[in-house]
């Protein structure tokens, strides 16, 4: 078994040539919570989310969550 952890695997639809995908969901509230505590101020953290697949279609994607 191989694990590839990575971002922006929905976004750019490069979990398609895997064999699965395993999403850790966390609330977008917690998530923006979480950049801003490790630096990014809260625009640049917001524009970033706004940048990625949202929450659902990440976990539309998974096979496991």
């Amino acid at each position: 078994m191989v694990i590839y952890e990575a971002t922006l695997l929905v976004e750019n639809k490069a979990y398609l040539g895997l064999d699965g995908l395993i999403v850790v969901d966390i609330p977008e509230s917690l998530q923006l919570e979480r950049a801003i505590h490790r630096g990014l101020p809260q625009a640049q953290a917001e524009a970033r989310m706004r940048a990625q697949a949202t929450r659902r279609e990440r976990r539309s994607a998974a096979n496991w969550l």
